[in-house]
């Protein structure tokens, strides 16, 4: 569900958080990623692909954590999920019109199978198939396999584990302008060892389930925690390091011939070298010219000069950051793609700012 709020213009550049884990087997390696992304509300065929930070060995699990934005009620369908991508759309229930406001939404993706963090603490992630739905109790439940998918877990939790669930797939949607059929994850009869899941369409009538959905679902231990995960974003700039800025939307700031922009391949072109000066980051790209800011206050490339341009990296919530320039300007993307920057930085804070990654 969402509620109504106002949305600021453009696409800040954010740091995300990768969280690296191990699976119990010790010859197998997995991982946990979380980041936050700004999710378009209504654009052309719904559905936008997003990039993983780093390419996952397999088909991750993925599920989304929807925020209140907007008058009506809402949900965030997921697809094409690959190792390295998905594709996601906000979509509204009939009757509504299907335009929904865009979303800052967070993302937590898994490694299939059984983990363990650093405390100790194990969690689960797996994908079920399923036709079985439910309804809101309002409304006749008309349609057939009306049930419950029975699922066990493949680790003996020695508690009930806390169990995050999103749809996986979008294998029976007609039309996601609004969207048809609603569909969200039901979830019921949760023990140590197993849980039941369904399709709910709550108080919807229209869409029919044809073909199986894939459910999925992340188990957490629900142990008192001491594990720490920390995004060292202050630290990943180091003197003579090379790294890569990323907008959320998975494309990458490059000097291309002298051209500033934003493009989704990461060849030399989008490789910056960074130097520490009072306490701030000196971007330099791979043509020995630096990221600066004009008289006109746009972000620009210019030579390298006697006193460079100095970049401020301020902590944002998540462990995100934000870019600003000597002015107090956040480095962002306006709804056109085009880069700006801007000094109202704070009423952005809601939003996604960049992400630093070394090469």
């Amino acid at each position: 569900m969402s509620a109504g709020s106002s949305c600021a213009p453009g696409h800040v550049w954010l740091v995300l958080a990768s969280v690296a884990c191990q699976w119990c087997h010790p010859a197998q390696a997995g991982r946990l990623e979380v980041n936050r992304f700004n999710v378009p509300g209504a654009i052309e065929g719904c559905w936008e692909t997003l990039r993983f930070v780093e390419a996952f060995e397999e088909a991750p699990v993925v599920v989304a954590l929807s925020t209140m934005q907007g008058p009506a009620p809402a949900k965030v369908r997921l697809r094409a999920i690959t190792n390295h991508s998905f594709q996601t759309c906000i979509t509204e229930p009939m009757p509504e019109d299907g335009e929904h406001d865009k979303m800052s939404i967070t993302f937590m993706m898994a490694s299939p199978g059984v983990h363990m963090l650093p405390d100790g603490r194990v969690f689960e992630a797996g994908i079920v198939e399923t036709m079985q739905r439910q309804g809101a109790s309002c409304r006749p439940l008309d349609f057939p396999n009306k049930g419950w998918e029975e699922l066990a877990f493949a680790h003996s939790f020695s508690e009930i584990p806390a169990v995050l669930t999103d749809l996986q797939t979008a294998n029976n949607e007609v039309s996601n302008q609004p969207s048809a059929p609603w569909l969200v994850v039901g979830v019921s009869s949760l023990t140590s060892s197993s849980m039941r899941v369904a399709l709910d369409s709550v108080k919807a009538f229209d869409g029919q389930v044809n073909v199986p959905e894939q459910i999925g679902y992340i188990a957490f231990d629900t142990q008192a925690s001491t594990t720490q995960i920390q995004v060292p974003a202050k630290r990943v700039c180091q003197v003579g390091q090379e790294i890569l800025i990323r907008s959320w939307q998975g494309m990458f700031l490059q000097d291309q011939a002298g051209v500033l922009q934003v493009a989704s391949n990461r060849d030399s072109s989008a490789r910056w070298n960074t130097s520490l000066s009072n306490s701030k980051v000196i971007f330099t790209s791979h043509r020995s010219v630096q990221l600066s800011e004009s008289s006109a206050n746009e972000p620009i490339l210019e030579a390298q000069q006697a006193t460079a341009q100095e970049w401020t990296i301020e902590g944002a919530d998540g462990g995100q950051v934000f870019l600003l320039s000597q002015t107090n300007r956040v480095l962002m993307t306006n709804g056109s793609g085009t880069l700006e920057l801007h000094l109202q930085w704070s009423d952005f804070s809601w939003l996604q700012n960049f992400e630093v990654g070394v090469v």
